[in-house]
């Protein structure tokens, strides 16, 4: 028998901008799986050479789909794509007959569509995070047969201050989000792109600061649009669903947790004793199609009502704790692609992080690439400890600041559902287990992004490895903490 949930999806038609993302693809795989929906429509943008719905059958082979097309094989014949692009300046650069078709028929639009990169030129993400957001607004308010709508933002859209509830905050902004789209059509994108540190004011990026001005068009835009916003925190692999440890990206923390398994990253820029904000994708996912069905329910707000998705203060786990874990799973989870024996030592100083990545990161790299260049290979390393170095530097806020978030919305729709609603839509966090959790993801990481086979003989060849980059690696410690000895003792017979 059907829950509330999938009897309010059955038959549903929806609208999805960022379905090729990590989190909308997610989205997709549960919603085919778990409901009985008509159709989806998805906008993706045209690329030279490929058509659209070849693009999606593509999607067969991603892992995601595994478990959808063993028990319903024909599941992705219900996706539609729609042609489109967030950085078109009208409708999103949707056709007249498409935006005809999408008014005619849908009743549920997710908006995930963004730019999730930090260091992103404000042009850039203010066109795909603001203006975007703005253009799928005007296209929701010609449907009218929309019953929910749903906007994807992030806990840290409002992270210039340090408690964050589960309501609006304009008065974060510097100016308005219509000020600044406004502006953006009077000046070039270069003189924009030299206003960011004036406009940010106190945000520490582009991508939160884009992230709060479309939740402040939302608040003055929405209308009477039956609306929600939803904001996870860093999303990371998947828990259980729709594989354990699924992840397609590098993005945030997944990229140092990746780069310290290959034994490339060694020195991280962070604060051991803050709270990792860290959200698994299939908790995001079921949280996202359960806030739809609870504003269907009630569309008529006053504002839209926004669920934070974070780490509870009664389960929470502070990042020395977290490395911990790392380390007690990581060793378990080797890959045959590793450089060296994997460490990393956490430094919380910026100056003393540069300092100390000349000795762990650059000098090495230097060394290596040289190497490389005498045997006619191309360099890779410098390059790598400068993407390295620069990401670090612009996650840093995020790894050395003490947040909270309040979940009084979050928390009051989890203890509204059946408990057969809970089982097949959980996003409960402060039930997560955190050691399963991570556990869980390092595997996936291995087998997803390192691209390593899941089986016996693959593990034992990574086990074997890391036991020889252990020898080398103890032997290297001998040989500097040798000359270090060496140095002081000649120092101390010299004077």
């Amino acid at each position: 028998m059907d829950t509330e949930i999938q009897k309010f999806y059955k038959n549903k038609t929806l609208f999805i901008t960022g379905g090729t993302g990590f989190l909308g693809k997610v989205i997709i795989a549960k919603l085919l799986l778990s409901t009985d929906v008509n159709r989806i429509y998805m906008l993706i943008r045209n690329k030279r050479g490929r058509e659209l719905q070849e693009r999606i059958e593509t999607w067969g082979k991603d892992p995601v789909f595994n478990v959808l097309l063993e028990t319903k094989p024909n599941a992705l014949d219900r996706i539609c794509p729609i042609a489109g692009d967030c950085l078109e300046s009208e409708n999103l650069g949707i056709s007249e007959k498409d935006r005809q078709t999408l008014a005619s028929n849908v009743q549920i639009v997710i908006h995930s569509a963004a730019t999730v990169r930090f260091d992103e030129k404000l042009s850039y993400a203010l066109a795909i995070n603001v203006r975007g957001t703005e253009q799928m607004l005007r296209i929701a308010k010609t449907m009218p047969h929309l019953e929910s709508f749903l906007h994807i933002s992030t806990a840290f859209s409002n992270c210039v201050q340090l408690h964050t509830e589960e309501k609006f905050y304009p008065d974060n902004l510097t100016c308005s989000a219509k000020s600044v789209l406004n502006l953006s059509k009077q000046i070039s994108d270069e003189l924009l792109d030299n206003m960011t540190s004036t406009l940010m004011g106190g945000y520490p990026n582009t991508y939160a600061y884009t992230k709060g001005l479309a939740e402040n068009l939302i608040l003055d835009e929405a209308g009477q649009l039956p609306m929600s916003v939803l904001r996870p925190t860093f999303i990371m692999p998947a828990y259980k669903e729709p594989l354990p440890g699924y992840i397609d990206n590098f993005y945030g923390p997944i990229g140092y947790i990746y780069g310290v398994g290959m034994g490339v990253l060694r020195v991280a820029l962070h604060d051991v004793n803050v709270r990792c904000s860290f959200t698994p994708v299939d908790y995001s996912a079921n949280l996202a199609l359960t806030a739809i069905w609870e504003t269907a329910k009630n569309p008529i707000q006053s504002t839209p009502k926004i669920y934070n998705l974070t780490p509870s203060d009664n389960n929470y786990i502070l990042a020395g704790k977290f490395n911990y874990l790392l380390r007690k799973h990581g060793y378990s989870y080797p890959t045959t692609k590793m450089i060296w024996y994997p460490f990393c030592h956490s430094i919380a100083t910026p100056w003393l992080f540069q300092l100390i990545c000349l000795f762990y990161h650059t000098i090495p790299g230097f060394i290596i690439d040289t190497g490389l260049r005498f045997s006619g290979r191309k360099p890779r390393l410098g390059n790598v400890y400068k993407r390295i170095h620069a990401t670090m530097l612009s996650l840093s806020t995020f790894l050395s600041t003490f947040w909270r978030f309040g979940s009084v919305n979050t928390n009051t729709l989890w203890k509204s559902l059946s408990v057969e609603d809970q089982r097949l839509f959980n996003f409960d966090l402060p039930s997560l287990d955190w050691d399963d959790f991570t556990d869980t993801s390092l595997r996936g990481m291995r087998t997803y992004l390192a691209k390593e086979p899941p089986t016996a003989q693959s593990l034992d060849k990574a086990l074997k490895l890391l036991d020889r980059y252990l020898i080398l690696h103890r032997l290297l410690q001998l040989f500097f903490c040798s000359i270090l000895g060496y140095t002081l003792w000649f120092l101390y017979k010299l004077f």
